[in-house]
Formats: structure tokens, C-alpha cells, sequence
């Protein structure tokens, strides 16, 4: 039998309040160089605030990232149906501020979309009779699917 889950729903939600407030004394200083005016050359040091992830979160509240996502998709026979609540809405609001990040630039939409597991995806339609090249390179590789 699985042992007991430390935190009930509102000790998430709280947790997950106390993450947010955590969040906004964490940040990295990003060198900037001044390229016009007086101060012209010069370096500054811009505050960029630490994102909310998954594993971070994981973290703060002393959880491994694996007992994580087996309550969050239920895989426990200890788990009540408030509690993936919780955590899914926990879920979803660190990815809304991954991506809504990503789509002002504020963050990198790549790094995010793999987080993520956003994908794009690209139909090719052939006609006639031509003869198309089409050479797709993934993860290194040269993928050649020509057709007639």
C-alpha cells in the first residue's frame, strides 16, 4: 500500500501561494550593455525573475517530481478527487505562465514548448506529377522523403 499523501487540498493551494510569493525574491541579474546615449558602453544588471515550473514547485514543497504526477494523474489509492483538483490547478497555472511568458517573449517559447510538450505539426500535400525533394533533418539525422 502507498503511504499516506503529506498535504491535503488546501495545503496545496496555500503551498502554491507561498511558491508564488517565494518566486518574486528569486531572480538572476542578465547583463545588459547600454548601446546609446550617455551611459553608452556601459554594463547594467537587469533583474529577470525565476519562472514557475513544475519542478521547482516540486521542490519548495519538499515532493519528489515522480510522487508529483502520479497523484496528479491519479495513479495512487490514496488520493482523493479534491486533491487532483488541487494539484491540476496548480498544474495548469504554472503552464499558463510558462506559455503566456512564452508568447510575450519574455521567456524562450522554444524551451517552453518542449517543457511543455507542445509540438507543431506540418501537412505537405503533393500534386501532379512532379517529382518533389523534401529533406527534413530531426534530432541530427537527414530524413529524406522524396516521393513520385
Amino acid at each position: 500500500m502507498a503511504r499516506l499523501f503529506k498535504y491535503d487540498p488546501e495545503q496545496i493551494d496555500k503551498l502554491y501561494q507561498d511558491y508564488i510569493q517565494h518566486l518574486s525574491n528569486q531572480y538572476f541579474e542578465r547583463p545588459e550593455l547600454i548601446k546609446s546615449g550617455e551611459r553608452a558602453g556601459e554594463v547594467i544588471y537587469i533583474k529577470v525573475y525565476k519562472p514557475q515550473t513544475v519542478e521547482s514547485f516540486c521542490l519548495f514543497i519538499d515532493m519528489d517530481l515522480k510522487t508529483y504526477y502520479n497523484y496528479l494523474n491519479g495513479n495512487s489509492d490514496n488520493i482523493d478527487e479534491q486533491l487532483i483538483q488541487s494539484l491540476t490547478r496548480v498544474h495548469m497555472s504554472i503552464r499558463d505562465s510558462q506559455i503566456s511568458g512564452a508568447t510575450v517573449n519574455v521567456y524562450n517559447p522554444m524551451i517552453v514548448s518542449r517543457v511543455n510538450g507542445l509540438t507543431e505539426t506540418q501537412q505537405l500535400e503533393v500534386t501532379g506529377n512532379k517529382l518533389q525533394a523534401i529533406n527534413i533533418n530531426v534530432n541530427g539525422l537527414d530524413i529524406d522523403i522524396t516521393s513520385d
